[in-house]
């Protein structure tokens, strides 16, 4: 019987965005807009975080997964922030019916959620089970007969399969303002401002792609196995979520983007596919606490330090320069993959 793999994936990368706005914040009671920032040693810099990276990787998930035919449930494919406890409350009375969601059938409630769907599979969640808002109010009426209640199940908690790091501007970022006007009904307008932003961002993506198709409560269940999918389905969500990273990666996304889509003037990096184990990575930014004019800098040999991670028959490093380059690694993983997933 030949052993399980235990395939990962980091790609490390630079994206030069120009003229953007992907980082909105919001207000903060006045007419201006403003965007994340970190600050380093005294010095302000741009910082995309990876809960918006998060957002858009899995919303190109749920693309592919519609394309592919992969399993969906109904409040992942809108990606409703509660789409795990409604998940798992979903199928224990749709798929398991049963009324009230406990102890006796919580586990394998959550086990059936993962099976049915490859946004929860992948991205995770906490159910902690709470008192209803008015919101909440609103989803029970609409999916009335369709939800079990909720009894004395414990919370439940699947971590995220892929992690993405802050992308961090590489040179501090002071705000430069431009003026809009929002015109109303009654012709009247009211001004306000948003910054735009033009920078080149150092960013991580983590993925630990064995996990896709594993349940992490196998070992509360009597005669669960710990994989819950056939091995074809559990390479199909593999592959699928590397390609919906690679989308991001070659196609930013993030907020205030319908009027103001970035310009994407540079894109290099590497990806690091380990057949067995966790990939490792050499972030493309370095950190120095003792220069306080620029603390944060490009690491100008990430590539190659990347690259003197390659280890023969255990770790391959792809390096990539620009979106076709990137497309061409995306598909050698995706390979891999599959021969990584034959044996």
């Amino acid at each position: 019987m030949d052993r399980p793999t235990f395939p990962s994936l980091a790609v490390s990368f630079r994206l030069g965005l120009a003229f953007h706005a992907l980082n909105n914040e919001g207000t903060e009671g006045t007419n201006v807009l403003y965007p994340r920032q970190v600050e380093v040693a005294g010095r302000i810099y741009d910082g995309i975080s990876g809960a918006i990276q998060r957002r858009h990787v899995l919303e190109n998930l749920v693309g592919i997964a519609r394309r592919e035919g992969l399993p969906l449930l109904p409040f992942s494919e809108e990606l409703e922030p509660d789409r795990w406890p409604l998940g798992i409350r979903y199928v224990a009375k749709t798929d398991l019916d049963t009324q009230t969601l406990d102890r006796s059938i919580l586990y394998r409630a959550t086990r059936k959620a993962l099976e049915r769907c490859v946004v929860l599979d992948a991205g995770g969640g906490l159910a902690a089970w709470k008192e209803g808002s008015t919101r909440d109010v609103v989803i029970e009426e609409k999916w009335e007969g369709k939800l079990a209640s909720v009894g004395d199940a414990p919370n439940v908690k699947r971590d995220s399969v892929f992690d993405l790091a802050w992308m961090i501007s590489e040179a501090p970022q002071e705000k430069a303002l431009t003026q809009h006007a929002a015109y109303r009904p009654s012709g009247e307008q009211s001004l306000y401002h948003v910054t735009m932003r033009s920078n080149v961002y150092g960013g991580v993506f983590r993925a630990a792609l064995h996990r896709l198709g594993t349940d992490d409560y196998w070992h509360l269940q009597e005669d669960a196995p710990r994989e819950i999918l056939k091995p074809q389905d559990k390479l199909r969500r593999m592959q699928a979520l590397v390609e919906a990273f690679f989308e991001f990666l070659t196609s930013p996304r993030g907020a205030k983007e319908a009027a103001w889509c970035p310009h994407l003037f540079l894109l290099e990096g590497a990806a690091v596919f380990r057949k067995n184990g966790t990939a490792p990575f050499v972030s493309p930014i370095k950190v120095d606490l003792s220069s306080p004019e620029a603390p944060v800098k490009p690491r100008e040999d990430f590539l190659s330090a990347l690259q003197a991670l390659a280890r023969e028959g255990e770790i391959e490093v792809f390096i990539f320069r620009g979106p076709e380059e990137a497309f061409g690694v995306r598909d050698q993983i995706l390979k891999r993959l599959e021969e990584s997933h034959a044996g």
